[in-house]
């Protein structure tokens, strides 16, 4: 895992634009809070420390949905009678409304263009449940000036004697203790701050990571340990080019390219010599067209799934969104499998080993990656269908044996290829000493030379 990270951090470096030198005596504060070796810490007493505090900064990698996403986590852990003012760096000083109207358009965008109903979806429907109320932080200025409008506005919001939670979701480095964290104190304000996966603490670490909440050694400073940096830098190289399809699509291209190379250099195979297609949301009734006819029965032509979806014959993606770590792995892993020619067997048990090598490739870069929910999978892939909670109650019964059969629900069979195929890649790198072999036999061994049997009880052990 660690050398797949190196060389994937390698092969993608060059592509990242430079810190501008103004910055950098800014950005050296932040990993200068982070340099000192934190204490692990439970999750229940992370979210014990969150629940007290007054106000919260958490920080925020603008480029990357799962910054938003954690947030949205935070903000389920609070309780439901507590008020909630939710400050946001991206939306422009002067907004106060509340999360309902928010939900229903009523906010001026992000000043990244962003619609804020987009971009702060589930962390808006939990605010909304709190009837909570969100305002703007962002101001024309130096990074400086953003430090010092932040503290004015949230000094505004205290409410000493009420229960209100204030909560302000920013940029990375603003959560240096040496800026906004410090100006805060001065003001009589001391805040609990929240470090989304800090990149200099995940290379301190390593990619062994252990334990997700981390307290840090400076007073109030925590870190959640969940996103590698590899996805913020796939996130950001992909936000670069956003409202150009082409280079968009030019870029992930690239970043999969050089993530096949890695993966194949450390399983002990060549890298592939071909290139990935691409297929956009807009291209969904095309990429049916051409699925086979199992897939083609199983999704909707009308209704296109809200997950990705690999051809399972053909180096072919289509994808209703920018791609994460978690797909750009799968994309790479997939890459190889078309390559090597191991499409050629059709069957679902096929499949089923082909999606497991994909999920294990992307375990490989991401450590804290879940597994599949069979439920919730079932509902992004059958949309516009009543079959979801059908297959999800069937999946719980079917055998691996059963794959195949003529009689077999083609939606059933789609379904138990992606989360069978979750479990097994973790379950595969959570053996003891689990290392390139067993993906080498996991993408060939097949035949009265792959043990069913075994895969099998992997399955149910990782389920």
């Amino acid at each position: 895992m660690a050398q797949f990270e190196t060389s994937l951090r390698q092969a993608w470096s060059p592509e990242m634009p430079a810190i501008p030198a103004h910055l950098k005596s800014y950005q050296k504060a932040w990993e200068d809070t982070l340099s000192a070796t934190p204490v692990e810490a439970t999750g229940e007493e992370f979210l014990r420390a969150a629940r007290m505090a007054q106000v919260l900064l958490v920080s925020d990698f603008h480029a990357s949905e799962r910054s938003r996403r954690g947030l949205a986590t935070l903000l389920a852990a609070m309780p439901l009678d507590q008020p909630i003012n939710l400050v946001l760096e991206l939306l422009p000083l002067g907004t106060t409304l509340t999360a309902q109207l928010a939900i229903a358009g009523g906010a001026p965008p992000l000043v990244t263009g962003e619609p804020l109903e987009e971009a702060y979806g589930p962390a808006l429907q939990l605010l909304a449940e709190r009837k909570g109320t969100i305002i703007g932080a962002w101001s024309d200025g130096s990074i400086q000036h953003r430090d010092r409008v932040a503290t004015d506005l949230l000094m505004r919001l205290r409410q000493p004697h009420r229960a209100t939670k204030t909560i302000f979701h920013g940029g990375d480095w603003h959560m240096a203790d040496a800026h906004l964290p410090k100006l805060l104190r001065e003001a009589d304000l001391e805040p609990m701050v929240i470090h989304q996966s800090p990149e200099p603490l995940w290379q301190a670490r390593g990619i062994h990571q252990g334990a997700e909440h981390l307290k840090l050694a400076l007073a109030g400073h925590w870190a959640w340990m969940e996103t590698p940096p590899l996805h913020l830098w796939a996130a950001l190289l992909q936000d670069m080019r956003q409202g150009d399809e082409e280079e968009l699509q030019e870029a992930m291209g690239y970043l999969v390219a050089a993530a096949a190379q890695c993966f194949a250099d450390l399983i002990g195979l060549e890298a592939p010599g071909m290139e990935l297609t691409l297929f956009p949301r807009r291209r969904w009734h095309e990429f049916h067209q051409q699925l086979p006819t199992v897939w083609q029965e199983a999704l909707s032509v009308d209704h296109p799934p809200k997950r990705d979806l690999f051809h399972p014959r053909r180096p072919w993606l289509w994808t209703p969104r920018s791609a994460d770590l978690n797909l750009l792995t799968q994309a790479a892993a997939h890459l190889i499998i078309c390559d090597q020619r191991v499409v050629q067997d059709v069957s679902m048990q096929a499949e089923l080993r082909r999606s497991a090598f994909r999920h294990a490739a992307a375990r490989v870069a991401n450590p804290f990656l879940r597994k599949l929910d069979a439920r919730t999978e079932a509902e992004a892939l059958f949309v516009g269908t009543d079959q979801a909670l059908v297959c999800a109650l069937a999946l719980k019964t079917l055998r691996i044996e059963q794959l195949d059969r003529e009689n077999l629900n083609p939606a059933l069979e789609v379904l138990a290829t992606r989360v069978w195929g979750s479990q097994l890649g973790h379950g595969i790198l959570a053996q003891r000493n689990a290392g390139p072999a067993d993906l080498r036999h996991l993408l060939f061994g097949e035949g009265e030379g792959f043990d069913w049997r075994a895969l099998t009880a992997t399955i149910l052990a990782a389920s």
